[in-house]
């Protein structure tokens, strides 16, 4: 299970450690003007390993757009990072 920061920047949140697993997500939401498409570079301590991985992911984003209904649509794994 993944634990995400509590608040997304522009575009992307980070959790801090010195493995990171890098991903891109495109989802959608939904607000009162209508449907919006986003998407997010995610950098995460641990793999995204299923579904409740993914509900995580779709809540923190509902927090950061402060709507009701996020679906994520797709997500990818980027390269490995080398820690520093």
């Amino acid at each position: 299970m993944i634990r995400l920061a509590e608040s997304l920047s522009e575009g992307s949140f980070v959790v801090q450690t010195k493995s990171m697993f890098h991903y891109f997500i495109s989802y959608t939401f939904v607000t009162g003007q209508g449907q919006s498409f986003g998407n997010c570079d995610v950098r995460l301590p641990a793999p995204v390993t299923g579904m409740e991985d993914v509900r995580r992911l779709e809540q923190a984003l509902r927090d950061r757009h402060h709507v009701g209904s996020v679906v994520i649509l797709s997500f990818a794994r980027l390269a490995a990072e080398q820690p520093n």
